[in-house]
């Protein structure tokens, strides 16, 4: 089983400590939800927050893992948000939900085609291999509610995976 630290908030002290466990599942989750080259800042970002908020950290809620994961995807959410309104402003392609038409759709390009919430599902679930119910307290939300995002998340994926194909 894993450790997922301390119960409550961690002190000044530990708060370093506390969080290193739970960087690399940060960072996988980070790199599923956005760019690499965006990732790292919102780790960061999720960190800074993580740290501003430390003595709001309720252990009887969830676990440290599932707190500094859920303010990853909250982080992530906020970097989307402000990309769309640069790529507004400035006319610039959103690349992360409209990937180029290159013909050689992988698994990560129809992953970044799906919506966040499809996103964050498919990555916690498969690739940080969360349980069902600690993918419910990232995403804030009824385990129901995750286990149909997921249903609909691998229907669409199946879709944008036989385009591909039938394209080839």
């Amino acid at each position: 089983m894993l450790d997922h630290g301390p119960p409550g908030p961690p002190s000044r002290e530990g708060f370093e400590y506390w969080v290193a466990p739970h960087w690399a599942a940060m960072a996988g989750l980070a790199c599923r939800l956005a760019s690499p080259a965006e990732a790292e800042d919102i780790v960061q970002e999720a960190v800074l927050l993580a740290w501003r908020k430390r003595e709001r950290f309720d252990s009887s809620k969830g676990t440290a893992r599932t707190w500094l994961l859920a303010l990853t995807a909250d982080q992530a959410r906020r970097f989307r948000r402000r990309a769309r309104r640069v790529s507004r402003t400035f006319e610039v392609p959103d690349t992360a939900t409209h990937p180029p038409e290159t013909g050689d759709l992988d698994l990560r390009a129809a992953t970044m085609r799906l919506s966040y919430r499809q996103r964050l599902a498919v990555a916690a679930y498969y690739y940080l291999d969360l349980p069902i119910r600690e993918v419910a307290a990232v995403m804030a939300c009824s385990e129901g509610t995750v286990k149909s995002t997921l249903a609909d998340a691998r229907s669409r994926l199946r879709q944008l995976l036989q385009e591909e194909t039938d394209h080839a």
